[in-house]
């Protein structure tokens, strides 16, 4: 066959056509890769952006049918993408979403975003404006592990708001101090009240909302919720309030955590966001997440539903300065993972407001909950 007949070019054109099919077919192949490694990347430094792979995934889909024809599988490509993502990292994809690095990038947000603030109580902050972050409690319990969170402390504070109580010996006296030092005879006569007696905060807010204190002839907002939840599933008025500008001033520390909202998808499971006006991010926030974490649990509960998301969402979250080095030895750790909240009623005795109201921490088991050592700070008065 002479050199540029009509048969050697017609070859020579196939095999370019080949040649330029291979090189698509290998770049649909890289493109594949490259996404998924983008993916999960993004997921290896937050969690929170988990929602992207959901909507990224019909396209990385569709590239990895593209390349099944290709000589390379993507099997193999997605195999380098994993070790070349998670090669030195503490977590694999099936971890990630069973560690709690959102309150890590909470606390980076305020170092990275925050400015240095004066407040009431002289200390100072570095504050920030504006946060939400998202946690999944079909995952796991959210509780912070890179420092001891006492969870009795947490349930049984959550136990005292429900029952409306706002006498402080009566918290103290389940073994709970952290409210000791607004209850004072100096804190207290401010407001011409005996020492013990808050005022009212969020129990009777809760649970006697308008009324006058300290008769319980107000509105009880947990009742409501719950018989709401009960008899209209689908309604958007599940909230409960802690701020009532008539009584704020009328105590010494006005509730910090002020409205929380429920929501029931598909008549199934059931959701809870919280808006919180101030959030002390190393003393007040690891108990907040907790406490509403397993208020949603027990609610979800005495309702028959399963869990959902807790959505929380901050106003002024900050720093005070006394605590930074905290911080940084919190930031310093790594998370564990995530342990599991179970609740003992083998009967189904606890349901309903009744239900609700006669938990006690007997009845919960935070199973597998494992964390680094407690880190102290002062609490700013």
């Amino acid at each position: 066959m002479l050199p540029g007949s009509a048969f050697d070019k017609e070859a020579e054109f196939e095999q370019d056509g080949q040649h330029k099919q291979d090189r698509k077919r290998k770049q649909v192949a890289r493109l594949a890769l490259c996404s998924q490694s983008l993916i999960h990347s993004i997921l290896s430094i937050s969690p929170i952006l988990y929602i992207l792979l959901i909507l990224f995934q019909p396209c990385a889909h569709s590239w990895r049918l593209k390349a099944a024809s290709s000589r390379r599988t993507p099997k193999d490509a997605l195999r380098t993408a994993r070790k070349l993502c998670y090669n030195g990292l503490p977590f694999s994809p099936d971890q990630l979403n069973r560690v709690m690095r959102q309150y890590h990038d909470l606390l980076k947000s305020i170092l990275a975003n925050g400015t240095e603030h004066e407040d009431r109580t002289g200390v100072g902050t570095i504050s920030h404006f504006g946060f939400q972050t998202r946690f999944n409690l079909r995952d796991g319990f959210p509780i912070v592990t890179t420092k001891k969170v006492p969870f009795r402390w947490v349930a049984e504070e959550l136990f005292w708001f429900l029952a409306g109580d706002t006498n402080e010996a009566n918290l103290r006296a389940r073994g709970v101090d952290i409210w000791t030092e607004w209850a004072d005879e100096e804190h207290t006569r401010r407001f011409s009240r005996e020492p013990g007696d808050l005022g009212p905060v969020y129990g009777y807010l809760w649970r006697s909302f308008g009324g006058n204190y300290p008769e319980r002839d107000g509105v009880d907002q947990i009742a409501r919720l719950i018989e709401t939840i009960e008899k209209n599933p689908n309604s958007r008025r599940l909230i409960v309030t802690g701020w009532d500008p008539r009584v704020a001033d009328q105590v010494d520390l006005p509730p910090c955590h002020t409205l929380f909202q429920f929501k029931v998808e598909n008549e199934k499971t059931l959701h809870c966001q919280l808006y919180q006006r101030s959030a002390d991010a190393f003393l007040g926030v690891p108990f907040n997440i907790s406490s509403y974490a397993l208020l949603t649990h027990m609610v979800a509960h005495v309702c028959r539903l399963e869990v959902g998301d807790f959505i929380y969402s901050l106003g002024d979250y900050h720093i005070y300065r006394n605590h930074r080095d905290q911080v940084k030895e919190v930031l310093a750790r790594e998370p564990f993972q995530l342990p599991r909240l179970e609740i003992a009623d083998g009967a189904g005795e606890l349901r309903g407001l009744e239900g609700l109201l006669r938990m006690s921490y007997q009845e919960l088991n935070l199973v597998g909950y494992k964390s680094h050592g407690k880190i102290a700070a002062p609490v700013a008065i």
